[in-house]
């Protein structure tokens, strides 16, 4: 578990999921952050432990450029990182409140 951190050290969060293991070298790193980001839920990384930690109060926005979804218009694209966001944080929301 993260520790929880004050807005005075973090005011916003830059959200995306990917896969758990480390890409294998810097091209492939570079490949990762560029393309192979997921939208939240989708991939293996402990998002629901990281926003817990993070501030109340800290703004969120997604940054997941995601290959799988590369092929549809912007204006599509935008309505499913919303939509998965969305179900995402609200799946978070509700495991947050029965942990309490």
């Amino acid at each position: 578990a993260l520790p929880p951190l004050d807005s005075s050290v973090v005011s916003y969060v830059h959200l995306c999921d990917g896969a758990a293991t480390l890409p294998p070298d810097e091209a492939a790193l570079r490949n990762e952050a560029r393309t192979g980001r997921l939208y939240p839920g989708e991939g293996e990384l402990p998002l629901d432990a990281f926003l817990a930690a993070m501030p109340a109060d800290a703004r969120l926005g997604l940054e997941a450029p995601c290959r799988a979804y590369a092929h549809l218009p912007v204006i599509e694209r935008g309505r499913v990182a919303g939509r998965i966001t969305r179900e995402w944080l609200a799946r978070h929301a509700m495991e947050g409140a029965a942990a309490r």
